[in-house]
């Protein structure tokens, strides 16, 4: 929230101002709470807060590492997830909204955890060679060896729900693979009951979709609400890779010769930071009926 404070100020985003301002002060607050606590203990627990300085400062190398390992194994598991799940004449897919922020977490939350613990056992080898006592483990170190099986068992089920909650669509169906329909079930745009379409309107909001000025597509089938704002498309097909969005275009097209109700407004779309030509592909397809 800080720094998003300056740079909302800088791009003149002055909608959510007042709340993100708010924000930043809160934590403002709450990092000088901490650096107070962490100067009180300085000067009357010094030896205590060095040792915890020495575990601490391993964090960081761990999380730079994490990072980059969290970035190639989500695109190894995209493109895994192409291979498996993905029927042949496949156009593009996206994860449900909740599912792709749970694919971040499930990726960087383990691999930084686990780099932390390595650094961590470094500090100590290194500190047992020099005849020095320990280093204070890294915080949850304990909590993990003790209940580790608990932690795999949440990790897997989280794993699980963000690969497998997708929607595909092909040139003539939506295929949608859920919790508890893990082999996908296929439908024809026929199938399709209701469009909605827009820039979302909320200052805040758990999903980006929602955001204001983000454009997003909405269908209902088979009693479900699938959610497109930003689509994966198939690489192997040119045209999509050379011009962004095109793929939601044409499925507006497709879906509007049904003849399905659709509602549309093009409300906050002056709140939307994508270049011109989106803006306007995304307003031909809220006025297209």
């Amino acid at each position: 929230p800080i720094l998003w404070l300056f740079v909302n100020i800088y791009n003149q985003k002055w909608h959510g101002l007042l709340l993100n301002a708010g924000l930043a002060i809160l934590f403002t607050a709450c990092l000088t709470g901490i650096w107070i606590n962490y100067w009180h203990k300085r000067k009357y627990q010094p030896k205590r807060v060095k040792k915890n300085n020495h575990a601490t400062w391993y964090l960081f190398p761990a999380a730079v590492i994490g990072c980059i390992v969290s970035i190639l194994l989500m695109i190894l598991v995209e493109t895994k997830l192409q291979t498996i799940l993905a029927p042949e004449d496949w156009l593009f897919y996206e994860r449900k909204p909740w599912a792709g922020n749970l694919m971040i977490y499930c990726t960087m939350i383990p691999v930084i955890f686990f780099l932390a613990v390595f650094f961590s056992f470094v500090s100590r080898k290194c500190r047992r060679d020099k005849g020095e006592e320990d280093a204070v483990e890294v915080i949850g170190l304990q909590a993990f060896r003790k209940y580790w099986y608990l932690f795999v068992v949440l990790w897997v089920i989280a794993a699980y729900l963000s690969l497998i909650n997708v929607t595909y669509v092909t040139e003539d169906r939506i295929v949608l693979y859920s919790t508890f329909c893990p082999q996908g079930k296929a439908y024809s745009y026929s199938d399709v009951t209701n469009i909605q379409t827009g820039f979302g309107g909320k200052t805040i909001s758990l999903h980006d979709y929602q955001q204001r000025g983000t454009f997003s597509y909405r269908i209902n089938i088979g009693g479900k609400r699938i959610v497109f704002s930003a689509p994966s498309t198939n690489g192997e097909i040119a045209r999509y890779e050379e011009d962004t969005y095109l793929e939601l275009e044409e499925f507006d097209q497709r879906l509007m010769q049904f003849g399905i109700a659709k509602e549309s407004d093009d409300a906050n779309a002056e709140d939307c930071d994508f270049d011109k030509r989106y803006v306007e592909r995304f307003l031909r397809i809220i006025r297209n009926r």
